[in-house]
């Protein structure tokens, strides 16, 4: 691969970046309620297989993490109507607020760092978010 060492520079600071921003906002427990909730937020049909595939964890896992996020208030399962074995899951009201609050403690944490920044710093990292967000959607579609 050419870019080889550019890959692994960038999957070992996304690493250290998403340590650094977990530290500051909230504990293991929520960090793990708030990825799966980002994912149920972001996907339109979200059963319990997609979120494990997009969590990166196994289907058993998946159902564990689904249902605490529903005894805790923040989803809720309803029937597929086009698969009757699966269940969609849907953030509630409560989970979106949570989630929202959990956002906002990490734009606190992170703001200092980003307006320290230049305003030609500012623009590359504007751009590199574009390209993680298509690299991160090319690799789901490769999956």
């Amino acid at each position: 691969m050419e870019n080889e060492r550019l890959v692994t520079d960038l999957v070992a600071a996304a690493g250290r970046f998403t340590r650094a921003v977990r530290r500051g906002t909230h504990g293991d427990e929520g960090w793990s309620a708030w990825r799966a909730l980002a994912v149920i937020d972001q996907s339109e049909r979200t059963t319990v297989g997609l979120l494990g595939q997009l969590y990166g964890c196994s289907q058993p896992a998946a159902t564990k993490i689904a249902a605490r996020l529903t005894a805790d208030g923040f989803i809720t399962r309803r029937p597929d109507p086009d698969d009757a074995r699966a269940s969609l899951l849907e953030i509630t009201d409560k989970g979106r607020q949570w989630l929202v609050s959990e956002r906002t403690s990490a734009v606190q944490k992170m703001g200092s760092t980003v307006d320290d920044l230049t305003a030609e710093d500012v623009a590359a990292l504007t751009r590199s978010v574009d390209l993680l967000n298509s690299m991160a959607a090319a690799l789901v579609e490769e999956e």
